[in-house]
């Protein structure tokens, strides 16, 4: 007599092993010990502090870029101002000069514009922080410019810059709105 057989033509003994194989079956459980929560919390502990020494090294370092780009802008900003203060003076003498220059001359109604318009082109030619430069009479119109002799008929009776160089002639350098 041979071993006893299932009905699927298989060894009973085998059919039992079979099932045993097919099914798992959890022999060791992974349990959290003392040691194994002590490993868990010193991991977590010592990523705390990397983070926390990545987060603190990044905020110094934006603080010491802001803190350079502010000393940066400061000096900038100074030079800058220093720059338009002597650019300003500079144009506010040869303004000066040429404002005696022209109260030197016999009379507006009289003057040769063409010299006029030559000295105002030579002085708006080597002053490279001037677009226009003219000389106006005393109700607004343009006497000579330095583009040309003979100027169009337009009056700066109501610009700004002409009303307070009028009623102040000792005003010095104003800079006004663009034209």
């Amino acid at each position: 007599a041979g071993p006893e057989v299932s009905p699927t033509g298989l060894p009973l003994g085998f059919r039992r092993m079979r099932r045993v194989i097919d099914q798992p079956t959890l022999t060791h459980t992974f349990r959290f010990t003392g040691l194994r929560w002590s490993i868990l919390a010193v991991a977590l502990a010592t990523s705390a502090v990397v983070v926390g020494m990545v987060g603190f090294q990044i905020w110094h370092d934006r603080e010491r870029v802001f803190d350079s780009a502010l000393a940066e802008t400061g000096s900038i900003a100074t030079s800058l101002a220093e720059h338009a203060h002597q650019i300003f003076g500079a144009t506010d003498v040869l303004m000066r000069g040429l404002a005696n220059d022209v109260d030197g001359l016999p009379s507006l109604a009289r003057i040769d514009r063409q010299k006029l318009h030559e000295k105002l082109s030579t002085v708006a030619t080597g002053a490279s922080v001037m677009h226009a430069l003219a000389v106006i009479d005393a109700s607004g119109r343009r006497i000579a410019t330095a583009d040309t002799a003979t100027p169009g008929p337009i009056s700066f009776d109501t610009r700004p810059h002409f009303f307070l160089q009028q009623f102040n002639p000792n005003l010095g350098l104003y800079i006004g709105s663009p034209i």
